[in-house]
């Protein structure tokens, strides 16, 4: 006789094995478990953080990041994600003003929590309805030769004693059973059958914890067949790994990250994913996209709707990880004993793939029992057991070709047309024909997709290599498996197909630079062409021409000549002119002359040329004296151009002392940024006078250059009224 299953149920934060917070967390989950949280507050909180961290910024800088959320410990993730362990729960919007001014945080996301995807139910409907209903006993007979396949149940605990999944449970071939020591070396002591990422242990079941859940799902993937007792599964050729992550109060989606991680690289060819959130993650879709990589499928479960218990259309509010883009992950809708869609099944013609049996499902659960089970999680192991009778009758198939012979070896049925993408429900059957008459070729290139950065038509002059950016694509065949950045038709970077940037080095020129996806078969997409300048050499040094150099000239205006300056790539902008070492005057790119203003005796004066991107060049000073009467004070000097005036170090929390010389009033805009980065920090406007106008900075622009290191102050009114000073800032005496 069947028994009952419980259901695990609330979403309370888990304690995932972090001692401190153990308690705290009990508590909340046996409070949380009379509720069901069906969507993610904007007020949530989490006392861990993800951060993808820049892979250009230096060790000061990710030393930094740490320091300013307080973190009490870090794990590395996927594609330059990291976990951070906080001493108390934050929301989004607090992690990101902390880490507003560190420079090493590309992006920041809660940790957010994720739950089984079960409805429990009290309504018993008779035996597993659902293995005809997919075809399976008919198929069976075909299945004999299939080879082993290790199926990943990621979920709550297994009862690895049951007597349906005993026989089932992979062994780990590198460990020695209670020997107490990491003989494979992957950081887990005696993981022999599976590990528990919540507790990081090797006790894959708790009776304590309940683990009904997970016990469930197994069963129903690969229960012991034909064994005159219990239940049968979808697939006997299989080998379980238990992998837990979830509690009655749910788990991190860093420990779910870990467990994908540990299950592709001990060898898991399918992955089951029976739970979800509401919250999108990208270092889960990362970590999915790269188990694809790896040659893995992933069942995921559609979602059970919300806290009405009516189903959810996925298009339009998804549910994670089910809506990841990533080929090689199905996503399972719920079907009822008369194939229609169960009423807490979450749909979506562009984002649920399949139906599979999901509602009054009979299997093992804990206490050597067995019991019925609703919900998509309990559709979902049915795809996961048919895609391992595919993959072990064809084991040379790839993820998107496994996906590929299941959804087109469906069943039509009319309920899940326009609520699905395929319109079908699971037919093992059907599967294995479409897997065994061969999956035609993939023609079609990836989906169109777009360039981020550097913006089209950016000019810089920052030193070593730049950052470029894209959003990522997607590719409904074989899969996007790379990214290539191509410059000046020449490909100067690749990637992996979870990379979203690439760093390169560019040499000085106009360049037209495009990033290309490549799926698994060849096809490939290219971005829309963008321009980039980079110009990082200063132009040649002006001639100084009259005076001669020692000349005795009268004063006080004195009339000075230059021979023209040459810059191959952005152009002179400008030539500022020096007295004793002081700017005085500034001249258009198209003048050889100025007039200024000197005091009697002996001066030196120069002259700087300017290239479009501030880089300079400074002719040799030349003598000159100077004499006559010193004029009457309050006569102006004729001011032909813009000019900056600023000191060349500051101690670091000061604001700068920056004053800017103007031919008339205008409004100028002000620019800073990092002399070894294109980025700018901050962008400001001012109203100048005719005159020398002191600028005072606004208090984010301050912030953001008080680190130490040099810094580039633009000032432009117009296309050739402008000027650049660099000022190094270094830290506050004590």
């Amino acid at each position: 006789m069947s028994t009952r299953a419980p259901v695990p149920g609330g979403d309370a934060r888990s304690c995932s094995g972090r001692a401190r917070r153990a308690a705290a967390a009990w508590a909340l989950t046996v409070l949380a478990l009379s509720a069901a949280v069906q969507s993610a507050s904007a007020a949530e909180r989490s006392d861990s953080v993800l951060v993808r961290v820049d892979p250009g910024s230096t060790p000061t800088e990710r030393v930094a990041l740490s320091r300013a959320l307080d973190a009490e410990g870090v794990r590395p993730l996927v594609a330059g994600w990291r976990a951070y362990d906080l001493p108390e729960g934050v929301t989004l919007a607090e992690a990101r003003r902390l880490l507003a001014g560190e420079d090493a945080a590309a992006a920041v996301e809660l940790d957010g929590r994720l739950r089984p995807s079960e409805i429990p139910d009290d309504t018993h409907y008779g035996l597993q309805w659902a293995l005809p209903r997919i075809g399976a006993p008919a198929a069976w007979d075909a299945t004999g030769s299939a080879a082993d396949v290790v199926v990943a149940v990621i979920d709550t605990g297994v009862q690895t004693t049951h007597p349906d999944l005993a026989s089932r449970i992979w062994q780990n071939p590198g460990e020695i059973p209670g020997n107490g020591l990491d003989d494979d070396g992957n950081g887990r002591v005696d993981d022999v059958a599976g590990w528990n990422f919540h507790d990081e242990t090797n006790v894959v079941y708790s009776a304590a914890d309940g683990d009904s859940h997970g016990t469930h799902v197994a069963g129903t993937i690969a229960a012991r067949r034909g064994n005159g007792a219990g239940v049968a599964g979808v697939a006997d050729n299989v080998r379980l790994m238990p992998l837990k992550f979830l509690k009655p109060g749910g788990g991190y989606t860093s420990d779910a990250i870990i467990a994908i991680q540990y299950a592709v690289a001990e060898g898991a060819d399918v992955i089951n994913a029976s739970w979800g959130g509401e919250t999108y993650s990208q270092p889960l879709c990362d970590a999915i996209q790269l188990a694809g990589d790896a040659g893995v499928l992933v069942v995921a479960a559609a979602g059970n709707g919300g806290a009405d218990g009516i189903g959810d259309d996925n298009d339009a509010a998804p549910s994670w990880p089910a809506n990841c883009p990533a080929t090689n992950l199905v996503s399972v809708a719920a079907t009822t004993p008369s194939d229609g869609l169960a009423g807490f099944s979450n749909f979506g013609a562009g984002s649920v793939d399949i139906g599979a049996p999901g509602q009054d499902v009979l299997s093992t659960i804990p206490g050597n029992a067995y019991g019925y089970k609703s919900g998509t999680s309990m559709a979902a192991p049915h795809v996961s057991g048919v895609a391992a009778l595919v993959l072990g009758m064809h084991p040379g198939l790839a993820p998107w070709q496994v996906k590929a012979a299941i959804t087109g070896g469906g069943a039509a049925v009319p309920a899940l047309a326009g609520v699905t993408s395929s319109g079908r429900r699971l037919d093992l059957a059907g599967a294995l024909t479409v897997a065994g008459t061969g999956i035609g070729p993939d023609t079609t290139p990836p989906d169109p997709f777009a360039a981020l950065g550097p913006v089209d038509g950016l000019a810089t002059a920052a030193p070593g290599p730049l950052l470029f950016s894209w959003a990522p694509s997607s590719d409904a065949g074989s899969g996007v498996v790379s990214y290539r950045l191509v410059v000046g038709g020449a490909t100067v970077a690749t990637t992996g197909p979870s990379a979203r940037s690439a760093s390169a080095v560019v040499g000085d020129g106009s360049h037209i630079w495009t990033i290309a996806a490549q799926d698994a078969s060849g096809n490939v997409r290219h971005t829309a062409p963008r321009v980039l300048t980079v110009d990082r050499t200063a132009p040649t040094a002006p001639a100084l021409r009259a005076p001669a150099g020692a000349a005795s000239v009268p004063g006080p205006m004195v009339d000075l000549a230059w021979g023209a300056s040459s810059d191959a790539v952005t152009g002179v902008a400008s030539y500022r002119v020096l007295v004793d070492g002081v700017a005085v005057a500034t001249a258009g790119a198209d003048e050889r002359s100025a007039r200024v203003r000197m005091g009697r005796g002996s001066r030196t004066w120069q002259v700087v040329a300017v290239d479009g991107l501030g880089n300079q060049a400074a002719s040799p000073a030349r003598s000159v004296t100077v004499t006559g009467t010193v004029p009457a004070l309050g006569t102006p000097p004729a001011v032909r151009g813009l000019a900056l005036l600023a000191p060349a170090r500051l101690a670091s929390g000061r604001a700068p002392a920056l004053r800017v010389r103007m031919p008339r009033a205008m409004r100028v805009t002000v620019g800073v940024r990092r002399a070894d980065r294109a980025r700018p920090l901050a962008t400001f406007r001012v109203r100048a006078r005719a005159g020398v106008t002191t600028v005072r900075f606004p208090r984010t622009a301050r912030a953001r250059m008080r680190a130490p290191g040099t810094y580039v102050i633009t000032a432009r009114a117009s296309a050739k009224l402008r000027d650049s000073v660099r000022i190094t800032v270094g830290p506050r005496r004590r």
